[in-house]
C-alpha cells in the first residue's frame, strides 16, 4: 500500500453530540435553578464545587479534546495516487476504474434491542461509483472525503457542492441548538422556538438525505437504498 491521505470513521461524533445536547440540558436547568452560584456535589468524603458555568466549561472540554483523540484512530480508507485503499476489505480501487464519488446521507433505522428502542442515525457515506462493478458505499465518512479526493484527481465527477451545503446547514443546526442552551439558557416559554428546531431536524434528517440519495440514484440507478423498520444495508453496493 502507498502513502496516502486517511480519512477516519466519524461515527463517534454522533455520541459527542448527544453528550453536549446533555452537557448544554443540565447546565440550563442548573442555570435557572441556582443563576451563578456554585453547586456542591458530595460523593462521600470528596466534594466537588463548582459553578454551572464551569461545569458547562469543563464538559465540554473534556468532549472536545475527546473527539480529537478519536479523530485519529479507527481509519477506514486512504487516497493516493494510484487509486482509493480500502483498509477493510484489503483493495486498492484505481482511478481509471472509478467512474464518479459522491458523499450522501443514508438513513439507518435498527433495534437497539429486540422489540425494544431504535436509533435512527443519518449515516454520512462515501459512495465509489465503478465503471463495470457495483459501487462501494463506505459508511461515517466525512465530507472532507471529497476534497481529498479532488485533491488527486480534480476531473472526477463529485457532489462535492450539493454535499458540502447538507453538511453545512448540519454544522449550523447543531451548532444553534447548544448556542441557545449555553448563551440564552433555552427561552422553555417560546413554543415557536422549540417547534423551529422540531422542523429543522426533520428537514435535516428525512428531507436532506432522501434529496442527495435520490439525486444520485436519478444519475446512476437505484443503489443506494435507506434502512427501513424492516430491512438494513439494502443498497446495491459493497457496504464498508
Amino acid at each position: 500500500m502507498e502513502k496516502g491521505i486517511k480519512l477516519h470513521s466519524i461515527y463517534f461524533r454522533y455520541f459527542i453530540f448527544v453528550l453536549m445536547f446533555a452537557v448544554t440540558s443540565l447546565y440550563v436547568i442548573a442555570y435557572h435553578e441556582v443563576g451563578d452560584q456554585a453547586i456542591t456535589i458530595s460523593f462521600g468524603k470528596v466534594e466537588i464545587s463548582m459553578t454551572p458555568g464551569q461545569f458547562a466549561c469543563r464538559g465540554f472540554g473534556v468532549l472536545i479534546a475527546l473527539s480529537v483523540i478519536l479523530s485519529f484512530t479507527s481509519w477506514k480508507f486512504s487516497v493516493g495516487g494510484s487509486g482509493i485503499y480500502i483498509k477493510k476489505i484489503d483493495l486498492l480501487v484505481p482511478w481509471d476504474d472509478i467512474n464518479s464519488v459522491a458523499h450522501v446521507w443514508v438513513n439507518e433505522y435498527r433495534a437497539l434491542k429486540p422489540k425494544a428502542s431504535y436509533l435512527f442515525y443519518n449515516r454520512k457515506s462515501l459512495i465509489i461509483y465503478r465503471k463495470e462493478l457495483k459501487p462501494i458505499c463506505i459508511y461515517n465518512i466525512s465530507v472532507l472525503s471529497l476534497y481529498v479526493i479532488k485533491f488527486f484527481k480534480p476531473q472526477l465527477r463529485s457532489n462535492i457542492l450539493p454535499a458540502s451545503l447538507a453538511t453545512l446547514s448540519n454544522v449550523l443546526l447543531n451548532g444553534a441548538i447548544l448556542y441557545e442552551g449555553l448563551v440564552n439558557h433555552y427561552d422553555i416559554k417560546s413554543s415557536v422556538l422549540f417547534m423551529g428546531f422540531i422542523v429543522l431536524y426533520l428537514v435535516k434528517s428525512l428531507f436532506i438525505p432522501l434529496a442527495i440519495t435520490g439525486h444520485q440514484n436519478a444519475i446512476h440507478g437505484k443503489l443506494i437504498l435507506h434502512d427501513t423498520a424492516y430491512k438494513r444495508d439494502g443498497s446495491k453496493a459493497v457496504i464498508i
